[in-house]
């Protein structure tokens, strides 16, 4: 077999995470104090969110991706720009927290795993999207060695897999850990 060298149709990879972003508003519908860590810019999970919920905070280290967040509506908006690693907020006030496509760009994720530990209510929900370096769609391409512009060797800290992420979680507190995997 030999090396593809053509263009790739980025389709299914965009499927994907359309498809990951539906199943994160879903956890995100029943929250009323959400955080987004990373979200704004090409990441909208939070515009998918009901009315019910009435209080949003973004909070992202990029103001394009902070310009670039849509308004999710009949919900009170706030953007900031800071670090998951130094969460601004006091203790215990969110209810559901959304980390979308972030936690393998975050320089430090013990250290902003163990910020949202500490900003989250009693109950509250975790909910991180991310890619899977083991996925059977990666591994696939790679054995067919085919050439791609997937855009996922892009300032990543980490590369992630189903094991490695429940690992890190329960180093840092998170119980009833539920992972969800796609062929992406």
């Amino acid at each position: 077999m030999g090396l593809y060298k053509g263009p790739c149709d980025h389709t299914r990879i965009i499927e994907e995470w359309r498809h990951l972003n539906s199943k994160l508003s879903k956890i995100l519908e029943k929250g009323t104090k959400i955080l987004s860590i990373g979200g704004g810019g090409s990441s909208q999970t939070h515009t998918m969110i009901p009315q019910n919920s009435n209080y949003l905070v973004i909070l992202n280290p990029s103001i394009w991706d902070l310009n670039h967040a849509g308004d999710p509506k009949g919900t009170k908006l706030t953007k900031v720009r800071a670090i998951a690693e130094k969460l601004p907020f006091k203790s215990a006030i969110f209810d559901t927290i959304e980390i979308p496509a972030t936690i393998d760009h975050i320089n430090n994720r013990k250290e902003a795993l163990k910020e949202c530990y500490r900003v989250l209510s009693n109950g509250g929900v975790l909910a991180i999207t991310c890619g899977n370096n083991r996925s059977y769609y990666r591994n696939l391409i790679r054995r067919l060695r085919i050439s791609i512009r997937d855009n996922h060797n892009h300032a990543h800290t980490w590369h992630a897999n189903p094991g490695s992420l429940k690992e890190l979680l329960a180093s840092e507190g998170f119980s009833d850990i539920q992972i969800h995997t796609t062929a992406f």
